[in-house]
């Protein structure tokens, strides 16, 4: 992510690196998105370019398995700085899984009439 700012192609390989949950939601955004816009939008090109940065810089990692998910425990290097990151399995590959907001159920406009 911190390469996309230069480099659009490194947004496509982040996208590819979420689960399925996350890209789902991303795909319907794009969809959103490709109506207002009135032009194609892909599920990567919603990552807001230069506003991604890490937390803290990861000291170490340790997960824990349990069946096709797993939560990796970040620490960084103070004590202080921790992160916990869910993952899940598709196929023989990782991907991660973020918290991403829900989608609003859209509201459909009325005939304009009072």
């Amino acid at each position: 992510m911190e390469d996309s700012q230069d480099d659009p192609s490194e947004a496509r390989d982040a996208y590819r690196l979420l689960g399925p949950m996350a890209r789902a939601n991303l795909a319907e955004r794009a969809v959103r998105a490709t109506q207002v816009q009135g032009r194609r939008t892909d599920p990567y090109e919603l990552f807001a370019a230069g506003f991604f940065g890490l937390k803290f810089r990861p000291h170490s990692m340790r997960a824990t398995v349990v069946g096709d998910r797993a939560t990796v425990e970040v620490t960084g290097d103070r004590g202080t700085e921790r992160a916990a990151i869910v993952c899940v399995k598709e196929g023989s590959a990782w991907h991660v899984e973020p918290d991403l907001p829900a989608l609003a159920t859209p509201t459909m406009r009325g005939d304009g009439g009072s």
